[in-house]
């Protein structure tokens, strides 16, 4: 349903593409940072937290397997383009190194402790929202993007037991929101929220250490970005 939606959003990009070109540029804000300059680029550092892989382990009966992941990080760069009417569209590379904490398997109260990691790599084609605001010392934001996700990530235990491993590529959806805080007509500093998700991931999985069984897994990962933007 997530998914659906941000895609309906997504598909507005190009005709609204069309009509800034038209233009010539993007309709400048009543902010007063904003330049007339078109376009974009920026750089995006992630403190990535409450992160994790779930799926069902297709064995008799089918069971449980979490993998929980300690606090992580990675960032972004991406270049974009205003469109009319306050919206703007952006191409990002996306990066997130995140180790393994534990892993619960059917969803009982013990918890092994596991090793691993997993680095998630994506690229993504954003719709991002400005609200219109005028004499006010930051401008918020909110979002949503669509693109391809390539995950490899395994959780073991000391032993060497494995639980889950993944090494391919799926799509990825992701919401955000935050502030852009101006230090000047063309560039800002930005905060902001973001949830992003893979899901139907091909994994190996088990229960008993082997990771033999065939499964898909839905990796979730949220973060605070502090970035640096300036128009082009």
């Amino acid at each position: 349903m997530r998914a659906g939606v941000v895609l309906a959003a997504l598909l507005l990009v190009v005709p609204l593409t069309a009509a800034a070109q038209e233009d010539g540029a993007g309709d400048p804000s009543d902010s007063p940072w904003d330049s007339s300059l078109p376009r974009f680029a920026g750089l995006r550092g992630s403190f990535a937290f409450i992160n994790s892989a779930s799926t069902s382990v297709p064995a008799t009966p089918p069971t449980g397997l979490r993998a929980s992941f300690d606090n992580g990080g990675g960032g972004s760069v991406y270049v974009g383009a205003r469109l009319p009417e306050g919206f703007r569209v952006e191409l990002e590379g996306l990066y997130r190194y995140l180790p393994v904490h534990s892993v619960n398997v059917g969803n009982n109260s013990t918890d092994y402790v596991a090793g691993g990691h997993a680095h998630l790599g994506a690229p993504m084609v954003n719709l991002l929202f400005d609200f219109p605001v005028s004499d006010y010392p930051a401008r918020p934001f909110i979002g949503a993007g669509l693109g391809g996700a390539y995950i490899s990530a395994d959780a073991a235990d000391a032993a060497g037991n494995d639980y889950l491993r993944t090494s391919s590529w799926h799509f990825a959806y992701q919401f955000m929101g935050g502030l852009e805080f101006p230090m000047n007509e063309t560039s800002r500093l930005t905060a902001m929220y973001r949830w992003l998700q893979v899901d139907d991931v091909n994994s190996k999985c088990g229960i008993s250490g082997a990771a033999s069984f065939a499964c898909k897994a839905r990796f979730n990962t949220q973060s605070l970005d502090l970035g640096l933007e300036m128009d082009l």
